[in-house]
């Protein structure tokens, strides 16, 4: 075998072990717990009261959250509700855009918001230190 194929079978070891530990070490139970924490710290965050007015909070269904994620969110002693888009009138709600955080030992989180009734988007990195979220930048927009 010459070199660029024993580079190339060694490349591809490589890449099939550290995906073979990824998938062993992903917890969807653990990714769902730090999901839970990062929207609770953001929902009651000084930043999301500025993005969102309304006591009661919607959030829409979508493929990143849907009503049974198993997840409990609240701002302060109230719950809020994931609701199917169908469901929703003309009531202010929020769409969870985007949530990127590595699904193994995530020290890092970036999370978007957007509020439809006013066309806000509300992006927010967070970081993790001491086994804590914590909000250190954020960014709201006019869509």
């Amino acid at each position: 075998m010459n070199m660029i194929g024993r580079i190339t079978l060694i490349i591809f070891q490589i890449t099939n072990s550290i995906s073979g530990f990824s998938q062993e070490s992903f917890n969807i139970q653990k990714y769902n717990l730090e999901k839970e924490k990062i929207l609770n710290l953001i929902i009651n965050s000084p930043q999301f009261d500025s993005f969102y007015k309304s006591k009661r909070i919607i959030i829409m269904e979508n493929d990143i959250l849907t009503k049974n994620t198993p997840i409990k969110l609240r701002k302060g002693k109230i719950k809020v509700r994931i609701i199917r888009k169908d469901i929703i009138e003309n009531r202010e709600y929020i769409v969870l855009g985007d949530y990127t955080t590595p699904k193994v030992n995530p020290v890092g989180a970036r999370v978007q918001l957007v509020n439809q009734k006013k066309n806000l988007i509300l992006n927010v990195g967070l970081i993790k230190e001491n086994g804590e979220w914590k909000i250190i930048n954020h960014l709201i927009l006019d869509d």
